[in-house]
């Protein structure tokens, strides 16, 4: 048999430290996003278990362009994520629709200032900007990398303990990324972010691409991935990499985390929290592990077991793959050794490995070694409590 171990390629944490984070539109007011039902939002956060909730910190609700500061939203909705015990991780923006950072810097630095005069004590980490490689500009290395220079050395002039990330680029080999580090963005940022949507066997090769980018350009960082998931859109005239049955979410979520986590990612966050479901062949309304109404969605019961089974706190996950079996081992805070085992999505295997201690479905009930070969062919994860 084949026989491949997984090792880290980062610099990472040894055992997991708050790893587990989603991304929630809890900033935003619209039928689209969370503001406005902000109570069930945060009681569906808190009964979910994550520790990191990212989300954006709209230019326009804390600094409107041209008008003076005044309370804000904000100040309701980080004191209460505050209270819940939740690490934010604060997505900065452009100043509003068509209106970049870079095409004016007063209004920009006043943003800036408001968020660390005020908001500073609520905030664990900022990300410089959501999918900046898509922005379309000629010049656009030259002026995110200055942006970036500028409002890192403002953030840790004013909190050095703040943790700075790189725009969460949306594709690994994305043009901006590459020139970036060639001229030595690496220096003005803590944590290197990524966005990956793909099956989970293949975010290999997307953090391969960024480990390659640091060996070749001479760097190394903490990685975090701030956006991986699935639309269950069932009804999108597009069928893409993007799309995935409500099932299909459920069995792919934990298999994402936990090959992240071997790999040497020290946070993940999935995209997202709750559907919108406003118009039914809109993908983008669907990628949410919870209904409309937050009615739990079969992924949200997934995430809930692996945060159960992996908690906060766990060793780092340790990866085989063994022919078409992936399996993950780790050790939790209170000494269990437990396993997570499941078949590759493109396999047609139907030998099963050998099975011993008690297993669990990926929802967290126990089951027979009998139902849990049944399960590895339906390609689920199963775990295996070995002591």
């Amino acid at each position: 048999s084949a026989e491949t171990e997984i090792q880290p390629l980062f610099e990472c944490t040894k055992n997991l430290e708050n790893p587990y984070g989603i991304v929630s539109h809890i900033s935003r007011s619209g039928s689209q996003y969370e503001y406005d039902m902000l109570d069930q939002a945060i009681h569906s956060l808190e009964d979910l278990g994550v520790n990191c909730v990212r989300t954006d910190l709209d230019c326009g609700g804390i600094t409107p362009v041209g008008a003076p500061t005044t309370v804000t939203r904000f100040d309701n909705l980080l004191s209460r994520t505050s209270n819940s015990g939740f690490n934010v991780c604060g997505i900065l923006t452009d100043l509003k629709y068509n209106l970049r950072c870079w095409d004016d810097y007063p209004s920009y630095w006043r943003y800036i200032d408001t968020l660390l005069s005020r908001y500073d004590k609520y905030l664990t980490a900022y990300e410089i900007l959501n999918e900046a490689d898509r922005i379309p500009d000629d010049k656009l290395t030259e002026k995110y990398n200055n942006l970036l220079k500028q409002t890192y050395s403002r953030i840790k002039e004013k909190n050095p303990d703040a943790q700075v990330l790189y725009s969460g680029i949306s594709w690994s080999k994305a043009g901006l990324f590459n020139l970036s580090m060639k001229d030595g963005a690496f220096d003005y940022f803590d944590i290197m972010n990524l966005h990956a949507y793909d099956i989970p066997e293949n975010l290999i090769s997307h953090f391969d691409d960024i480990k390659k980018n640091m060996e070749k350009y001479g760097w190394s960082k903490h990685v975090w991935l701030t956006e991986t998931g699935y639309s269950s859109c069932s009804e999108s005239p597009v069928k893409d990499i993007f799309i995935a049955t409500e099932e299909e979410q459920a069995f792919r979520l934990p298999k994402l985390f936990l090959i992240a986590f071997s790999c040497g990612v020290d946070k993940v966050f999935w995209y997202s929290h709750r559907s919108a479901e406003l118009t039914a062949s809109e993908k983008e309304y669907f990628f949410g592990i919870t209904h409309a109404d937050f009615c739990p969605k079969p992924a949200f019961k997934t995430y809930k077991t692996l945060i159960k089974m992996c908690p906060n706190g766990s060793s780092r996950p340790r990866m085989k793959i063994i022919d078409d079996y992936y399996f993950v081992r780790w050790e939790t805070p209170d000494n269990k050794y437990i396993a997570a085992l499941w078949l590759s999505e493109n396999s047609k295997s139907t030998e099963h490995p050998d099975l011993s201690g008690k297993c669990f479905d990926m929802y967290g009930n126990k089951i027979s070694h009998h139902d849990a070969k049944r399960k590895l062919s339906m390609k689920e994860v199963i775990y295996i409590v070995l002591k």
